[in-house]
């Protein structure tokens, strides 16, 4: 978890309702690219990145997101929806906050735990986290 955005609510609570189901804690860092490394390399199963204006940019993320679907892992908004690499887009932030996961179920469960409603239910996330643990 990039180091602000576990400062953040929505973030917050999604790591709580994670760690409830048996997931350890977080590693608080900084470095966008440094985190999807270490999801790469397995240090870590998934990075979040709090929704905001100064975030990390589309070219911080492209190349981590490109090896991670090369290995099967996930990188979306926190909404789950893919990101685009266009250009003359009027913005090329990750506004929207980003999770990387080095599966698509373990992106699933964690897109579920940041839900508002924190959705998913709690047998299928247990047995997910163990799984990927």
């Amino acid at each position: 978890v990039e180091e602000k955005s576990s400062k953040q609510d929505r973030i917050r609570e999604g790591i709580q309702r994670l760690i409830s189901l048996g997931a350890a804690q977080p590693v608080i860092s900084q470095a966008t690219g440094q985190n999807l490394l270490r999801v790469l390399r397995g240090g870590t199963s998934v990075y979040l990145h709090r929704p905001g204006l100064k975030n990390a940019s589309r070219w911080d993320t492209c190349a981590g997101e490109a090896l991670l679907m090369a290995v099967g892992g996930k990188v979306t908004t926190l909404e789950g929806v893919p990101y685009q690499y266009l250009q003359d887009a009027p913005s090329y932030t990750n506004s929207e906050g980003l999770i990387a996961a080095r599966t698509e179920e373990l992106h699933t469960l964690v897109l579920d735990a940041m839900s508002e409603s924190g959705g998913g239910s709690p047998e299928t996330c247990a047995t997910m986290v163990s799984e990927q643990a």
